[in-house]
């Protein structure tokens, strides 16, 4: 059970780590242009999806972490909304890839491969 709560930790990182890094390179001017103002197409409602980890869905996990019926209970309050979230992501990430994909060479000319988007090189 912990595993659950800890992989829902390192989740949540990921996706800050995101937002903090290649939602805010999206307003380099150095992107290709065909890639301005993308953000949303890109990267989705990942914001609110974040939002939702970090306040409502983390603090359930770790509050019925103490038993089987308390991390199902967590789960099964939070399927709906999860469930959209997922085809959210998938609709906007298939979109995204594709968009990114036509512009690879653009892309890493104006963010070479020794860029680190949490800062660290």
């Amino acid at each position: 059970m912990n595993e659950l709560v800890d992989t829902e930790w390192t989740y949540l990182a990921s996706l800050e780590s995101c937002i903090d890094g290649y939602m805010s390179a999206m307003q380099n001017s150095n992107l290709p242009d065909a890639l301005k103002g993308k953000e949303k197409v890109i990267f989705g409602n990942i914001k609110a999806l974040c939002t939702f980890h970090k306040e409502i869905f983390l603090p359930a996990l770790e509050a019925g972490s103490q038993s089987i019926d308390g991390i199902s209970q967590c789960f099964v309050d939070h399927v709906s909304y999860t469930y959209v979230c997922v085809c959210m992501c998938m609709r906007g990430l298939i979109f995204g890839v594709k968009l990114v994909a036509h512009h690879w060479t653009q892309l890493t000319e104006s963010f070479p491969m020794s860029t680190n988007v949490r800062g660290v090189s």
